[in-house]
């Protein structure tokens, strides 16, 4: 027995079947991506550094994490907290072009307290404590994606 060849008219339905899964197929990849952008995006975050109890006696001790990345309008709130039992300091000694080093600088960071600051210029921002010299951290700032 030989397959019988569709009419024209057989062959339009099914092309109009794979038409209409090919639309659908695209309308859901089209509301699951609008979805996502709307409710899937996260809101701005802070990101911590901390400063753990003992670092200001213990030299294998630092800014916790000491090197971080985030990125403007994510999570480029940076809030500094201090969990030692001694005062520290955060004190910027580099950072990009604009960014005044004394504005985004702490000198009195007590024990228990925190500090925040919001980095909106990408580039790379160094800081230490002045107290402590081998407590060194580098942030990185980045442009949103």
């Amino acid at each position: 027995m030989s397959a019988a060849t569709p009419t024209p008219q057989v062959a339009k339905r099914g092309m109009g079947k794979i038409v209409a899964v090919v639309i659908v197929i695209i309308i859901i990849v089209a509301a699951a991506g609008l979805y996502y952008a709307y409710y899937g995006m996260s809101k701005p975050t802070t990101s911590t550094i901390n400063i753990a109890n003992g670092t200001g006696t213990d030299q294998s001790l630092n800014f916790n994490p000491s090197s971080i990345t985030v990125v403007i309008g994510r999570n480029n709130t940076i809030q500094f907290a201090n969990g030692d039992s001694t005062l520290h300091t955060v004190t910027f000694t580099s950072a990009p072009a604009g960014v005044s080093l004394s504005s985004i600088s702490d000198s009195s960071l007590s024990a228990g307290s925190s500090f925040t600051i919001s980095l909106s210029i990408a580039g790379t921002y160094q800081y230490h404590c002045s107290i402590h010299s081998w407590m060194k951290g580098t942030i990185t700032v980045v442009s949103g994606y």
